[in-house]
């Protein structure tokens, strides 16, 4: 399985602690740091702490996307064996990745994350533009 951590859009990256779901959306978007952290800041995320789903998707509005669940957990059981799927079927759209209390993103195959392979894979899914943008 391949694994790279793309150089983030306006920073150097981030030294905060618990900000999976800020850097998974960030890879896979593809927009700077500042303004996704911003946007989940927002929602209600308070800095060096996770958020729950309800932030995720009222960030995910102001972002201008929505979260759509998509089949791939149901046929790949660890990160490992997703990113396996991934290269054979050359899926390369950017994919949210849920483990037990992780959010990993998977861009053009490549797990853009630090997890071990071995986490089971809880859901995935795609964000998908909306038509407009809505205001947190």
């Amino acid at each position: 399985m391949k694994r790279e951590t793309p150089k983030l859009k306006g920073s150097s990256g981030s030294n905060e602690a618990n900000d999976c779901t800020v850097l998974a959306t960030c890879y896979v978007l593809d927009k700077p740091y500042a303004e996704v952290h911003a946007a989940f800041k927002a929602a209600g995320r308070k800095t060096g702490k996770g958020c729950n789903s309800n932030v995720q998707q009222h960030a995910w509005f102001a972002l201008g996307y929505a979260y759509e669940e998509t089949p791939h957990a149901t046929k790949a059981k660890s990160v490992a064996s997703l990113g396996k799927l991934l290269e054979k079927t050359q899926d390369t759209m950017p994919l949210l990745v849920y483990t037990r209390s992780h959010l990993m993103a998977f861009v053009n195959t490549a797990a853009c994350d630090y997890t071990t392979d071995r986490s089971r894979v809880r859901r995935t899914g795609r964000l998908v533009k909306l038509n407009y943008k809505r205001t947190v």
